[in-house]
């Protein structure tokens, strides 16, 4: 009713394939106009976001999909989109997931969430998010990205159409939906309250004996602004007290909303108001094992409880039905009392192994700050490993404000440093790692301030071989064999670095002997060990190992197959046969933005440099995919950029180009690489300073192509480097 202009714009969205954001207060009528709506076009899902979903990572899709598989379990999924879903979805996918190593890694949880999509597409038309702005963080951000690789709505896909609360969005999730609408992949309708006549409509539509619409509707539309809502439930008041309302209407908002509340709660029977308060405590938590628990009866005991508070439409599907019920229960039970309650909510949920930060805040609000710290630090690791920045930080402060024990504060302060380094906020963490390296720490919390120091340290080569090496050592008189293969890998890398390949291949060769069951870790081994041969010229031995490497990626997921090409690109660069695998690195730099997707563009640009296709290498280096890579990569990357204009014809952007490189080729230390690419650039472009840089790289520092390069510049490369090294 009164619906007729937001209709219309549904309709316009539905034809053009748009994702649909239906937004307007709450109770204005925001589901029941999505439900009729998707209703006229066939069958749908819906899915609903809930208030506890905020506190929880992935919360609302982890919910969500389980639903949706119970109604559809005719949905099919290819092998590594189970495994990705196996994070959030173990009970469905035993499927034991790989350790996430990278930032980037969500989004390949992200593209398995598409594989759900399409799936469901072959029974709805529709899925509807509705109460979106219950929905946390990380589910919002996977929304966007399904939007935008599944908009305009392909065959075969459900059209997407979601409802929130106006102003209760957060600005980063609202600024997202306006870049999907300002770029023409989704609308936004608002949904106003009813006018006058629209709520006289409302009225006459109820049927209720007595009950003067024309009357009563000015009243009520001035009382309540036209909230459907607000207008039903005033209604409901004086229709429960026994009678038709008479005269002028009052309705305070929001008292009078949690009035009515009340008085719904004091209808209840004793036993079902204490299931409700041992609900509002466990939250989002609650199942009716918990709920026993905390009771301390029998499930079976619980049954009629449950339902009475399910028939009072107090529990929906065994949440609060809405927030103002939840807090009103909440606000009437003692403190001490809560306190109680709270600490066997923490007790039991660790029992179950809930997420640690859904256990945190009940031992805090029990009273144990320690207990809570500790749950917090746990939470904080587990969400730096799924690259959930931000969420990670605020667990880790949290735990700095409450934890009582050094050792919780070092691990903590241990870990806020590895992201700062990931969000390259290098000051603060060196700040942090220096500390805890000058004070007496655990081992274990030294070997890891060390390793990321390490990546800290990533575009000074030298440094980061030192901090390696030490971490390894370490982590072998530790005895950890998770972490020894981890400072391992990172030393590897490092020896690599700085051109000590031989070296590097020395220490991962002992590790092809351990048949992993992490096939991530399998990748890793075969594809650093293949690159290394492949820069050593050994390339019968190169090969193998990289295909092998390809396979199993192909088996996982898209991130190891970015990974995996960047080295076989890079194994053609140095055998000299650049673009043989031009086809599968376009096709991985289509798989997602990934870290190793940067690399893998610096790769491919020099392997088109190699081809005579300079055109197609400034395309990709325009995208400076060195600078986020570090200092070594970013004078690389102005080396090939300067090579590039100049086959170009563009002389003096050449110039430029190189002028940007050579100041910071000069301080860079154990950077070969770098290093003989500007010395190339330099001798095309007769700047006789970019000679000297060739006496920084030590004999058998450089591989095949590095070499060649050289020589067709015109260097006399020393004899002793021609060879494998």
């Amino acid at each position: 009713m009164g619906r007729e202009q937001a209709w219309q714009a549904l309709e316009e969205a539905w034809e053009a394939g748009k994702a649909v954001f239906v937004t307007g207060e709450p109770g204005v009528g925001k589901s029941r106009l999505l439900q009729d709506f998707v209703a006229s076009k066939g069958p749908y899902a819906w899915v609903s976001g809930r208030p506890g979903d905020q506190g929880t990572p992935l919360a609302f899709y982890s919910r969500a999909w389980r639903e949706l598989f119970q109604r559809y379990p005719g949905i099919r999924l290819p092998p590594w989109a189970r495994q990705e879903l196996s994070r959030i979805l173990p009970g469905l996918f035993p499927e034991a997931p790989p350790p996430w190593g990278d930032p980037a890694d969500r989004l390949r949880l992200f593209a398995a969430m598409a594989e759900i999509l399409r799936g469901l597409g072959k029974h709805v038309e529709a899925l509807v998010v509705d109460d979106l702005q219950y929905v946390d963080p990380a589910s919002a951000e996977a929304g966007g990205y399904l939007v935008s690789q599944l908009v305009p709505t392909p065959p075969g896909v459900p059209r997407s159409l979601n409802a929130y609360r106006r102003g209760e969005l957060t600005a980063e999730a609202e600024a997202g939906i306006d870049r999907l609408v300002e770029a023409g992949l989704a609308a936004r309708v608002g949904l106003e309250p009813l006018a006058p006549a629209g709520v006289e409509a409302l009225l006459a539509s109820l049927g209720l004996p007595g009950l003067e619409p024309a009357r009563l509707a000015p009243q009520l539309w001035q009382r309540t602004g036209g909230n459907p809502f607000f207008v039903l439930e005033t209604l409901r008041a004086f229709w429960e007290a026994g009678g038709v309302p008479e005269g002028r209407l009052y309705f305070p908002v929001p008292e009078r909303v949690k009035g009515l509340i009340a008085r719904r709660l004091q209808g209840l029977s004793a036993a079902a108001l204490r299931l409700a308060q041992a609900a509002a405590i466990a939250g989002d938590s609650l199942t009716l094992e918990l709920a026993a628990g905390i009771l301390q009866s029998r499930p079976l005991d619980l049954a009629g409880p449950w339902a009475e508070l399910e028939a009072a439409q107090v529990l929906r599907e065994g949440r609060f039905a809405h927030d103002l019920l939840l807090e009103t229960v909440r606000e009437g039970i003692p403190a001490p009392v809560q306190a109680h309650l709270h600490r066997q909510v923490a007790q039991a949920l660790e029992q179950t192994g809930a997420h640690p930060a859904r256990i945190a805040q009940h031992w805090l609000l029990a009273g144990r700050e320690e207990a809570a710290a500790r749950c917090w630090l746990a939470a904080g690791r587990d969400y730096q490993a799924r690259a959930l920045h931000a969420e990670a930080l605020a667990m880790l402060e949290k735990a700095l404000a409450y934890g009582q024990e050094e050792a919780t504060r070092a691990e903590t302060r241990l870990l806020m440093a590895d992201i700062y380094r990931e969000q390259r906020r290098y000051r603060e963490a060196e700040a942090l790692l220096e500390t805890l390296l000058e004070s007496p720490t655990p081992l274990r919390v030294r070997v890891e301030a060390l390793r990321t120091r390490t990546y800290l340290a990533i575009g000074d080569h030298s440094r980061a071989v030192e901090y390696a090496h030490e971490a390894y050592l370490l982590a072998q008189e530790l005895g950890d064999e998770e972490l020894t293969h981890l400072t391992l890998t990172a030393y590897a890398a490092a020896l690599w670095g700085v051109g000590r390949a031989a070296e590097a291949a020395r220490l991962l060769e002992p590790e092809l002997a351990r048949d992993h069951p992490d096939p991530r870790r399998r990748i890793r081994v075969f594809a650093y060990l293949g690159a290394l041969h492949a820069h050593r010229g050994r390339f019968a031995e190169a090969y193998p190992l990289l295909e092998e490497a390809h396979r199993l990626a192909l088996e996982q997921d898209p991130y190891w197959r970015v990974l995996v090409a960047a080295f076989l690109v890079g194994a053609d660069v140095e055998r000299g046969e650049p673009l043989a695998h031009r086809e599968l690195a376009q096709a991985a730099r289509a798989l997602g933005p990934f870290d190793v997707s940067e690399y893998l563009a610096l790769v491919l640009a020099r392997a088109y440099l190699e081809a005579r296709e300079p055109q197609a290498a400034l395309e990709l280096l325009e995208e400076c995919p060195g600078e986020r890579l570090g200092p070594a990569y970013a004078v690389l990357g102005l080396a090939y950029t300067s090579q590039a204009l100049l086959a170009l014809g563009r002389e003096e952007a050449a110039r430029r180009a190189l002028a940007g490189a050579l100041p910071l080729a000069e301080g860079l230390e154990g950077a070969p690489r770098a290093l003989a690419q500007v010395a190339v650039a330099g001798s095309r472009l007769g700047e006789t300073a970019a000679h000297a840089l060739l006496a920084r790289i030590p004999p058998g520092a450089l591989g095949p192509a590095d070499r060649r390069s050289l020589l067709e510049a015109g260097f006399a490369w020393n004899p002793q480097d021609e060879g494998p090294s």
